[in-house]
């Protein structure tokens, strides 16, 4: 997913510095003046403001989502991981997005117009959403009682007390979804633009300041999206979104929340962050025949579809999983959220014990034992809350935060080899391609493992409420599928990826390009996108 990338950007530079100077980065010859930048004045400060109103919008990643899905609307995991689907499809447009940055400035300005006009239609849909009635909880539950709000709770997920019929909160569920997919929409577009912006900064710092302001950048954002998850951990921790509590706050609360950051942001970024005006642009045919260039590359190509395939495989994340956590694993949001919390900050030990200790061994290696660990791990935890050896929700979250240590070895390798990729002066569209098919890759493996599990029906909560033998093996024989494709995957593409830094080099030098390769990954990639985002919205309905 994009949100991974801001965590790797201080470490990265740090190996950068321990490379002989062959190897590394060189610096394209048009970067006229190299000057440290106070990010801390007036005409700067703005933009690290910026950066975390952008981690906290994204929908993406938000806590609210599971809450307000699993829970309040009771929708099954197969409309939740179409959800995280959808969220998803956005970021697989950055490459559209940065062009259209590039090609039509407003105002002589490339960066700062479009991060403006991303919050004006994140407000926008903010307004509707709160203005627009929520509907009912789905699940009716006794308010004059004596019971207290945790026996309030446990009879929520005991009962069968639905309100209205599964197809219409179904409707109401895919309502929320597409709004929660144009509002990412937006915050892709404030993303691309801001990512823009922060090359424009970082290549004009000096050498041995290098890397300071990705450093910077990446940890504002980062603390929004921190700040977003604890926010809703605690906020969204009481009965009618799956916690025990009496009081909490709704969706329309967050909504409230984004309104404020926008209307600071808007001023802020048009007062508080400098941008130097072009006097001309990029056109748009040159931009498209740069783009075009860089696909013909056959080392490129391998990557590429490397970082498609491995990232289908690593989101091949079966829709039992979020029916096990609540029905099975008992799991609250607050519990949840906090996972996610501990799961970001262990991702980034992880990068930072590959710049450590691991840059200097063979990658392949690398990749395919961090991939089997993190399948054994969650098999292991997964099967013994199936089969009811131990069931306790932070056992069962537990294998999602300690894999992220693994994920994010796996990711820095991804991204060092990616830049080794990048020709000089294709930094920005290179930047766009690898994204929006890592993204896109991400959208395809949570829609494959739907799918998969249709057979199996492990998205219906009967199968979770009976508990029988039976259901406990149908879970589990899905699951034994996905895990057996992941390994699968990672073991027959995994010659594709280069062992490390000169492998790399041999492969720029050795393979050539292909023109008809190129076409057809184009090509490819804009059916994946339709058919994805099309099957996304069939599927929520059968």
């Amino acid at each position: 997913m994009d949100e991974k990338i801001l965590l790797i950007s201080k470490t990265y530079s740090n190996y950068q510095s321990t490379l002989p100077k062959s190897e590394s980065s060189v610096e394209s010859s048009d970067v006229i003046e190299h000057k440290q930048i106070n990010y801390f004045s007036l005409k700067h400060i703005g933009f690290f403001f910026y950066a975390f109103t952008d981690g906290f919008a994204i929908i993406q990643i938000g806590g609210f989502t599971y809450a307000f899905l699993r829970t309040y609307l009771g929708q099954n995991g197969a409309v939740y991981n179409i959800s995280n689907a959808l969220t998803t499809l956005p970021f697989g447009l950055k490459l559209i997005y940065a062009t259209v940055n590039d090609s039509f400035p407003i105002l002589r300005l490339r960066r700062k117009p479009y991060m403006i006009i991303g919050w004006i239609i994140a407000l926008i849909l903010s307004v509707i959403l709160i203005v627009v009635p929520l509907p009912e909880t789905r699940y009716i539950i006794p308010f004059n009682t004596t019971n207290s709000c945790s026996e309030r709770y446990e009879k929520k997920l005991t009962d069968n007390n639905y309100r209205g019929t599964s197809t219409e909160y179904t409707v109401y569920a895919l309502v929320y979804m597409s709004a929660f997919f144009l509002m990412d929409i937006a915050v892709s577009i404030c993303d691309t633009a801001m990512d823009g912006l922060m090359v424009q900064y970082a290549r004009r710092e000096p050498d041995h300041l290098r890397g300071r302001m990705q450093s910077f950048m990446y940890a504002s954002r980062q603390l929004g999206i921190v700040v977003n998850l604890i926010v809703t951990a605690f906020g969204f921790n009481w009965y009618l979104y799956g916690g025990p509590w009496c009081q909490g706050i709704g969706i329309k609360a967050i909504f409230v929340c984004y309104i404020a950051l926008g209307v600071i942001a808007i001023p802020v970024t048009i007062f508080m962050t400098d941008e130097e005006p072009v006097d001309s642009a990029i056109s748009f045919q040159s931009l498209m025949k740069r783009s075009l260039t860089s696909l013909k590359s056959e080392a490129l190509q391998r990557i590429l579809l490397f970082v498609f395939v491995i990232n289908i495989s690593q989101c091949l994340i079966s829709p039992a999983d979020n029916m096990i956590m609540t029905y099975w694993a008992n799991t609250t949001n607050l519990t949840f959220s906090m996972g996610n919390v501990f799961a970001n900050i262990l991702m980034m030990v992880g990068i930072t014990i590959f710049g450590a200790y691991l840059r200097h061994y063979d990658w392949r290696i690398i990749f395919l034992v961090t991939q089997c660990l993190m399948t054994l791990i969650n098999g292991v935890i997964t099967f013994m809350v199936i089969f009811n050896v131990y069931r306790n929700q932070y056992f069962y979250i537990s294998d999602n935060i300690s894999k992220n240590v693994f994920t994010g070895i796996n990711f820095i390798c991804l991204l060092i080899i990616a830049v080794e990729m990048c020709e000089s002066d294709t930094e920005g569209t290179f930047y766009g391609i690898v994204m929006s098919v890592d993204n896109l890759g991400q959208s395809v493996g949570m829609l494959l493992a739907n799918t998969i599990a249709i057979p199996f029906d492990v998205s219906s909560v009967k199968r979770y409420k009976q508990d029988t033998n039976h259901d406990r093996w149908m879970v589990a024989s899905q699951e034994l599928i996905i895990y057996t494709l992941q390994i699968l995957i990672t073991v027959v593409f995994l010659p594709l990826f280069p062992s490390g830094i000169e492998e790399t080099k041999r492969l720029k030098a050795r393979l050539g390009s292909s023109t008809p390769w190129a076409y057809f990954l184009v090509i490819s990639y804009v059916l994946t996108l339709v058919g994805t985002l099309a099957y996304s919205f069939i599927s929520a309905f059968f």
